[in-house]
């Protein structure tokens, strides 16, 4: 049996609210690395980009609560997170600002 991991619910609506000016394309640069699109992730409370998984399925996304905890987001109410083939205990936090390719 494999130990759940703890991660934090973070609402991909929220994280990438694609805003453009007028006449330019929203829109920001992917890696495709094992059937699976990967984009890099600028916040104010890292120094270095993140990388996060773009799950256009997903109905919220995750981060690992140890890069939660090192940006100093907030944890609120713990929920039930599943994905395909396990469950673990996540929490819900707001506070994120980021961009992708300077889009927010």
């Amino acid at each position: 049996m494999s130990r759940p991991l703890s991660v934090v619910v973070v609402f991909f609506a929220a994280l990438f609210r694609l805003q453009a000016a007028p006449g330019v394309p929203a829109g920001f640069a992917f890696q495709y690395r094992e059937g699976l699109l990967w984009i890099k992730v600028s916040t104010p409370q890292s120094a270095r980009p993140l990388n996060f998984l773009l799950d256009s399925g997903a109905e919220v996304s995750v981060i690992a609560l140890a890069t939660a905890e090192r940006l100093g987001l907030a944890l609120h109410e713990p929920v039930s997170v599943k994905s395909v083939e396990s469950s673990m205990t996540g929490f819900r936090t707001q506070g994120l600002r980021a961009t992708a390719n300077g889009v927010a």
